[in-house]
C-alpha cells in the first residue's frame, strides 16, 4: 500500500493509537469505516 500499487482512497483510514476504540473497533462494528490502519506514531 505505501508503494501505492493499491489505491487505499475511501476504503482505509488511518487512526491514532488512542482512537482504537471509540475511533477503531466501534465505527467497524457500526458499518462506518471498513478498514482501519493504527498509527502508533500519532
Amino acid at each position: 500500500m505505501a508503494g501505492g500499487k493499491y489505491d487505499t482512497t475511501g476504503w482505509v483510514e488511518s487512526i491514532a493509537i488512542g482512537d482504537v476504540v471509540a475511533e477503531g473497533f466501534e465505527s467497524l462494528h457500526r458499518g462506518e469505516k471498513m478498514k482501519v490502519l493504527v498509527d502508533p506514531t500519532r
